[in-house]
């Protein structure tokens, strides 16, 4: 089972699971299970990435879970277009 962000990148699956994501969270894969459980029946997600329940088992969709654990957002990939213009003093 992978226990670095590096061995998460060099898996080909498209999902991960609350066993592998828990090492680098440092937290126990049941505590992330039941709190993915609890979130789906409130409408909400309480993790930084996208969390599935698929019947009772829980998914990580991995590509959005490295560059959220990297980089603090799935977002950071495109540059922005319009830069805010510095104001003078």
């Amino acid at each position: 089972m992978a226990k670095t962000l590096e061995e998460l990148e060099m898996l080909e699956k498209e999902c991960l699971t609350p066993g592998e994501v828990a090492p680098i969270l440092g937290c126990d894969q049941y505590s992330i299970n039941v709190q993915v459980k609890e979130d789906k029946l409130n409408g909400i997600n309480s993790f930084p990435f996208p969390t599935m329940l698929i019947g009772s088992r829980v998914k990580i969709p991995r590509r959005a879970f490295i560059e959220i654990m990297k980089h603090g957002t799935v977002y950071m990939l495109a540059e922005p277009k319009f830069k805010k213009k510095e104001e003078s003093a």
